[in-house]
């Protein structure tokens, strides 16, 4: 992949570089040691060589913004070294990071005359750096994919796309399978357009829909982040015994936590089994953030760049016992969802608008929609082993967005064995998010000590 002075941004790389917008990727990566200085700068000296757009900057050109190659860059320039401050001898890491990543947005925004990235090395008991790129850049697929290709991480030999490929499959049954896909296709066009055009009207889409709203705009609302760490076998558990996906068990395990926390004030309000919108962001490249890598270092063309399509969830809030029947919910809306390709139309349509209304038309409707909807929440895939940068193992991976609106943002990154969720939240929401965390890691017991004491779990 080139990238120059004749390569235009995407009408999603324009889209995140507006005022709208100006969304940044962060995520950290702690270490069992110490940050080693030397090996990050020859880990980031090798990553401008694998993705150009690295050394590139964007400069308008035609009346559009182009990637511009720079002949020469400095990584130094773009490390940043946090001082050390005055703690509690028994400060929390973890906390010390997420306080960190919601100051970001407040701090000076990445440079527009310089490449789009930056390196934050936190203070050295911490062991842990905090990587901010602009998400014009690519989304969270490729640009995992691409800090993988400068680690010491393991690839399997055989490619999940080869593996699905070689699956022997009846005709009779792909060609019920492509009817019911079209059938659901169609239905999923009927249901998203009206919904979107209401979205984009009022936030109150059907009368029993929760908004979760704050004071003073989203865009001003102060925030709070929080993260959990859960068992990956734990989640493939729950996934096996109700035949469900880990995007099914992550939703269901959301949607039990919310429903409990705000639970409670909903009952004395009135409202019963409200609907929380939320979003849920798909990679449609068909592609994962290993084969990805298998492309870079094999030199393949790689599919860069922001490939997500967004599909509607409507979250119902109940009153269950049994935090399994939130999964089997999330898997019978989401299956559906996956039947109607509804996230390739959200995608194609993102693309077509530009072209045909202008990127200036489309951020404000895409901005307003993300302001209306009350959650989003995304999936990905990390290694499955560990993997070192240079000699120092890496213990945990996390991952959020910036500056853009939404009451809740929770973001699943699985590396290792573990499933790290990191919350994003308005205060005036979820001021509590830590208990938000402590629903979610219990709902997940219960699960587990649901499927080990009954035989058979009814779907």
């Amino acid at each position: 992949m080139e990238v120059g002075y004749n390569e235009p941004l995407s009408p999603a790389g324009r889209m995140y570089l507006r005022r709208e917008f100006d969304a940044s990727i962060d995520s950290f990566v702690q270490f069992q040691n110490p940050v080693d200085m030397f090996a990050v700068k020859v880990a980031l000296a090798s990553l401008p060589k694998t993705c150009p757009r690295l050394r590139s900057v964007v400069i308008e050109k035609r009346g559009r913004p182009h990637w511009k190659e720079l002949p020469s860059l400095n990584v130094i320039d773009h490390i940043i070294i946090v001082p050390e401050e005055e703690e509690e001898e028994d400060g929390n890491t973890q906390a010390y990071i997420n306080k960190y990543l919601v100051s970001l947005p407040s701090m000076a925004a990445v440079s527009r005359n310089s490449p789009l990235w930056e390196v934050h090395i936190l203070p050295k008991r911490h062991r842990a750096l905090v990587l901010r790129l602009h998400h014009c850049l690519g989304d969270c697929v490729s640009l995992l994919a691409l800090f993988l290709s400068c680690c010491d991480a393991p690839v399997e030999d055989v490619p999940i796309s080869d593996v699905r490929s070689k699956k022997k499959t009846n005709f009779v049954a792909q060609l019920v399978k492509g009817g019911a896909s079209v059938w659901q296709t169609l239905k999923g066009v009927l249901y998203t357009l009206p919904y979107a055009v209401a979205f984009l009207r009022h936030p109150y889409v059907k009368r029993e829909e929760l908004y979760l709203t704050v004071r003073g705009g989203l865009e001003t609302a102060p925030r709070k982040m929080a993260s959990v760490t859960l068992r990956l076998d734990d989640l493939k558990a729950v996934k096996n015994k109700l035949d469900a996906t880990i995007n099914d068990v992550f939703v269901g395990l959301v949607s039990y936590g919310i429903s409990k926390y705000v639970g409670q004030k909903l009952v004395k309000e009135g409202m019963e089994n409200p609907t929380v919108s939320g979003m849920v962001a798909v990679n449609i490249r068909g592609q994962g953030s290993k084969e990805i890598l298998r492309s870079i270092q094999k030199k393949e063309k790689i599919a860069w760049g922001n490939k997500c399509g967004l599909f509607l969830l409507p979250i119902r809030l109940e009153n269950k016992d049994d935090p399994l029947k939130f999964v089997r919910t999330a898997k019978g809306i989401i299956d559906k969802r996956k039947m109607s390709f509804e996230a390739i139309y959200t995608w194609k349509v993102c693309n077509l608008i530009p072209k045909l209304f202008g990127i200036e038309n489309m951020a404000p409707l895409t901005y307003k929609f993300r302001q209306n909807s009350s959650m989003l929440l995304s999936n990905v895939v990390g290694p499955s082993g560990p993997i070192k940068l240079g000699t120092n193992l890496i213990t945990n991976i996390g991952v959020t967005l910036s500056c853009l609106p939404g009451a809740i943002d929770v973001h699943l990154i699985s590396y290792n064995g573990k499933a790290f969720l990191q919350f994003l939240v308005a205060e005036d929401v979820i001021p509590e998010p830590e208990l938000l965390c402590l629903y979610v890691e219990e709902a997940l017991t219960e699960m587990i000590a649901n499927i080990l004491n009954v035989d058979d779990v009814a779907c």
